[in-house]
């Protein structure tokens, strides 16, 4: 069946799927929406919101990018302790994934490096006018870097 995950699926694939269907999970409950108003507000049923967040079937990039704005956060915290790829200085990015989940990886990556900065400096990345901020920063070095 074209995009469930199976028991043969590659370990780091279903942990993928696994983990980012947790946070997608407690992105929801953090907002206190239910399935159903999810499913509402990123245009499918319940059912497809509780397969992602049980793992159960792959989410391309768009669909992720849907649930994330839905959720009023970014993906990268959808995809927050993933740990699926590794970064090679030599061979660029190196994953068992498309190369969308790689550069998300990539964005989660500077993301963490930005909040322990943020901690050190003591800047509260909970405001939105910060969180917007880096958005736009993040957006600008894609555009110098050609992405």
């Amino acid at each position: 069946m074209k995009g469930k995950l199976n028991m043969t699926e590659n370990d780091s694939k279903k942990k993928f799927y696994e983990a980012t269907g947790q946070n997608i999970k407690k992105y929801r409950d953090i907002r206190n929406y239910s399935l159903q108003t999810l499913a509402e507000k990123v245009g499918l049923t319940k059912k497809t919101i509780s397969r992602y967040e049980n793992g159960e079937i792959k989410i391309n990039m768009d669909r992720l990018r849907d649930i994330a704005k839905a959720l009023n956060v970014e993906v990268v915290q959808l995809t927050e302790g993933t740990g699926v790829f590794t970064l090679k200085e030599d061979r660029g990015v190196h994953s068992p994934l498309d190369k969308s989940q790689a550069e998300l990886q990539v964005e989660s990556k500077l993301m963490n490096e930005l909040k322990l900065l943020a901690d050190e400096r003591g800047i509260d990345l909970s405001d939105p006018k910060t969180l917007d901020l880096l958005k736009d920063a993040l957006d600008l070095i894609k555009r110098v870097r050609g992405e």
